[in-house]
C-alpha cells in the first residue's frame, strides 16, 4: 500500500512514519529541507523533497498513493496550503483524506485555528473525495512547553484551575492514523473525536510528574496574562501566544476538554496510553 504522508516530522508524525513502515506500508512524506529529509529516513519513510505552496511537488507526492494523511503546522498560510492539498488531490489521484483538525473547529469560533480548520474541512468535503477527520484532544506532549520552566521552578503553572482534561498522546494519534490510511474503507465519511480514557487535571498531572521523576512538583494555578507573558519570555509568537492564552484559560479552564471516550481502543483496538505512563517515559523534561 502506498501513502502520502503531509506532516511527517512532527509529533504526531514521526511516531505515524514509524508505525507504517513497520507495517509494511510504503511511505513517501513531504520534506521541506534536507534535516527534515533525514528524520522521514530515520523514522522509515522516503522524502521528497518539496513544500506545501509548490502544487507539482504536492502532485508527485500523491501520484501513486492509496490515501494521504493532511497535518499542516499552524502557520500564516495553513489554509491555502491544506487547499491546495485538497485540490491536486481532488482533480488527480482523488485518494482517501486523512485530515487532523481541532476539536471544535467552526466559522465563528474565537480561536483562529479553530477557524482556518473549519474552513479546510468545507472544502474538503465540497470535493467528493472519501475523507475522515480527526480531533485530537489535548496532547500530553503540550507540556513540553511549559516542562524546562517546570523543571526549573519545581512548579507545574498553567492557567487552567482545576478544569479536567480528556489528555491523549500523541503516539495515540499517530497509531490512529495509521488505522485509518491503512483501512480508508471502514472508515470513510467518519467525524472521529480522539481523547484519551481519563481525564487529568493540572493537580494530578503534577502528582504523576513528582511520582515519576522522584522529586516534589507541583501545580498552580496562574492567570492567562502570565502564562502568557511566560510564552513571550521563551520567544514563541504573538499569534500563538493569543490562542493558547484563550485555550487554556477559557476552555480547558471551563472543562470544554473534558469527557474521555474509548475512541483509541475502537480504531486501534488497544487501550489508550495513559498520563502516569507518559510521566515515566518523559521524566526527563522536567529534570
Amino acid at each position: 500500500m502506498n501513502i502520502a504522508i503531509i506532516g511527517g516530522t512532527g509529533t504526531v508524525g514521526t511516531p505515524l512514519l514509524t508505525w507504517l513502515s513497520r507495517s509494511g506500508a510504503h511511505v513517501t512524506a513531504l520534506a521541506r529541507t534536507p534535516d527534515s529529509a533525514r528524520r522521514v529516513r530515520a523514522a522509515g519513510g522516503t522524502p521528497l523533497l518539496g513544500d506545501l505552496d509548490d502544487g507539482e511537488a504536492i502532485g508527485r507526492l500523491i501520484a501513486d498513493a492509496d490515501s494521504v494523511l493532511l497535518l499542516t503546522a499552524n502557520t500564516p498560510g495553513q489554509l491555502d496550503q491544506e487547499i491546495r492539498v485538497i485540490d491536486v488531490n481532488a482533480s488527480t489521484r482523488r485518494a482517501p483524506v486523512v485530515k487532523v483538525s481541532v476539536p471544535a473547529a467552526s466559522a465563528d469560533s474565537p480561536l483562529a485555528i479553530a477557524r482556518t480548520h473549519h474552513a479546510a474541512e468545507e472544502h474538503l468535503r465540497g470535493c467528493g473525495v472519501d475523507h475522515m477527520i480527526v480531533r485530537p484532544g489535548w496532547f500530553m506532549q503540550n507540556l513540553h512547553l511549559v516542562a524546562e520552566r517546570a523543571g526549573r521552578t519545581g512548579v507545574l503553572a498553567l492557567p487552567i484551575g482545576d478544569g479536567p482534561i480528556a489528555a491523549v498522546d500523541a503516539r495515540d494519534i499517530a497509531h490512529v492514523c495509521g488505522v485509518l490510511l491503512t483501512e480508508p474503507s471502514r472508515f470513510a465519511g467518519r467525524d472521529l473525536h480522539v481523547v484519551g480514557a481519563q481525564d487529568v487535571t493540572g493537580t494530578s498531572m503534577a502528582a504523576a510528574l513528582s511520582r515519576a521523576a522522584g522529586h516534589d512538583l507541583s501545580f498552580r494555578d496562574i492567570s492567562r496574562q502570565e502564562f502568557q507573558r511566560s510564552l513571550v519570555e521563551d520567544g514563541h509568537g504573538e499569534d500563538l501566544v493569543d490562542d493558547l492564552g484563550f485555550l487554556y484559560d477559557v476552555v480547558i479552564r471551563n472543562g470544554f476538554l473534558a469527557g474521555p471516550n474509548d475512541s483509541v481502543h475502537e480504531i486501534t483496538g488497544r487501550s489508550a496510553l495513559t498520563f502516569p505512563s507518559f510521566a515515566q517515559e518523559h521524566t526527563e523534561w522536567f529534570a
